[in-house]
């Protein structure tokens, strides 16, 4: 069997290492205590020596933490040229714009765009394609204490829903405005996911309500539990009590995602238990809600298009095949499993886009409406990974965002009818990285699974002997290293 991801990642130092610098033996670090913590699971006993540093409200954890800083910083403060290498990391760290986390609907563009040195992103809306950036909330006001957690426009784009968090906490409290003006709603919804349970939120078709992940209301003077999210429906409507949508007694430690098609006629959410794995997948009705696929078919991701959901499926095919699930949740093979993985779907025109790679190769085709392929998108051969594909049903144009090794964050928008790209955004790092080589082997796990392994390094001679690297690789949950840029 051939592994489809780049797990293991060898790379010199593009840097001289900062321990060389200094010419007096740094000085000892603090103990570390060794606790008596065990546990027991089935019968075998594991012992957990460093339990008691994960309680962050402990005067001695606190301790432990300021001595560990105060060390750290008596270590770098000795550096000879310590001041020039924090100038040149700060430097480095403060590049142009970065923009993420970029959707399309109702013909506009949202996107998040942090500008250093800023604290946290804000939130951008834009007519796609060409129109002025407008920011429409930024909590930055708020001292950089409160952090845009998601957000979800609305089916027309004229309204969005966006999540914060405050103080570090992951937990979500969700709010509403209007894009054009940016007035807020003065319905709030707290308790909204966050930790282990992420926000999930689907506007109505008509877009006077909306279905949200929330974790149960704590009794009054009770702490609240970031378990047993479940799905409800809250109305605009003030006289409406928000209502049981999906999910309760579904899992102690659920986890959903929400997908509707682009005019929110169609709605689907995905669940599982926990933590990785596969997805289940259930499709709004007009009476409820239709169970179309358990975790047996081993969902990975899936889109609308049109009022077809398509489904990545992997059971039997681990590299993915597309499955096309109506609104009534017949099912049918849209695209078969091929020599690469299958990333992600999502809609172009009245066809669609798949991502697909093999270790650092990553590409983006085009399909039509019945799997055939119209073409590839052109972008680069090798070395690049497909962060996202912001696009809607029925629109031509679509934003495909990627970065690489040596490539910045770039935004491309792709003409699905010419098959042309356009540079639309890049992120200009503070240094040079032309002179970074990028070299492929491949490498025998201990089962005998082929892995594609990457060499990143300063352009040298060949036969110049060796030379120190960093060597790192992990495998697991379905978490994989990928070409990504780190400026």
């Amino acid at each position: 069997m051939r592994f489809r991801h780049a797990l293991g990642i060898a790379c010199l130092p593009l840097l001289a290492s900062l321990a060389c610098q200094g010419t007096a033996p740094a000085p000892k670090a603090p103990e570390t205590r060794s606790g008596q913590d065990a546990t027991t699971f089935f019968q075998t006993e594991v012992k957990d020596p460093y339990r008691w540093l994960e309680d962050g409200s402990s005067a001695e954890v606190k301790d432990w933490i300021r001595a560990q800083n105060e060390h750290a910083e008596s270590v770098l403060g000795s550096f000879p040229d310590g001041k020039e290498i924090a100038e040149r990391v700060r430097q480095l760290a403060t590049t142009s714009p970065v923009r993420s986390a970029a959707r399309m609907s109702g013909g506009v563009l949202f996107f998040l765009r942090e500008t250093p040195p800023q604290p946290t992103p804000v939130l951008v809306a834009q007519k796609w394609p060409g129109g002025e950036e407008r920011t429409i909330v930024d909590v930055n006001s708020e001292g950089g204490h409160q952090v845009i957690t998601d957000y979800w426009p609305s089916p027309s784009g004229g309204r969005v829903a966006y999540g914060t968090a405050e103080g570090g906490s992951e937990l979500t409290t969700i709010h509403f405005l209007d894009v054009e003006t940016a007035k807020p709603f003065a319905d709030q919804l707290p308790y909204a996911g966050g930790g282990t349970s992420p926000p999930a939120l689907a506007w109505d078709p008509d877009e006077g309500g909306v279905i949200y992940m929330r974790f149960p209301i704590p009794a009054a003077g009770q702490p609240m539990s970031q378990f047993d999210a479940a799905l409800f429906h809250h109305s605009f409507d003030p006289s409406t009590p928000d209502a049981d949508a999906l999910g309760k007694d579904y899992s102690h430690i659920a986890e959903y995602r929400l997908l509707t098609s682009a005019d929110g006629k169609q709605m689907a959410a995905l669940a599982k238990k926990g933590d990785g794995g596969p997805w289940d997948v259930f499709l709004r009705t007009g009476d409820g809600w239709n169970h179309a696929l358990d975790g047996s078919a081993g969902v990975t991701t899936a889109s609308y298009a049109g009022d077809r959901l398509l489904v990545v499926a992997t059971a039997g095919t681990p590299n993915g095949r597309i499955l096309a699930l109506t609104p009534d949740g017949k099912q049918s093979e849209l695209l078969a499993e091929g020599d690469e993985s299958i990333e992600s779907v999502a809609p172009i025109g009245d066809g669609f886009l798949v991502v697909h790679c093999w270790g650092p190769d990553w590409r983006v085709d085009q399909y039509d409406p019945t799997g055939a392929v119209v073409r590839q998108v052109p972008l680069p051969k090798e070395g690049i990974q497909i962060a996202q594909i912001a696009s809607q049903a029925g629109a031509d144009t679509a934003l495909i965002a990627y970065s690489g090794w040596t490539t910045p964050g770039t935004w491309v928008s792709y003409d699905g009818r010419t098959g042309k790209t356009e540079t639309v955004f890049e992120v200009k790092p503070a240094a040079d990285y032309s002179k970074v080589r990028m070299d492929r082997i491949e490498a025998k796990s201990k089962d005998g699974t082929t892995l594609p392994v990457v060499v990143l390094s300063l352009n040298r001679n060949e036969g110049s002997g060796p030379a120190p690297a960093i060597l790192t690789a992990y495998g697991g949950f379905d978490v994989y290293f990928a070409p990504r840029f780190i400026g």
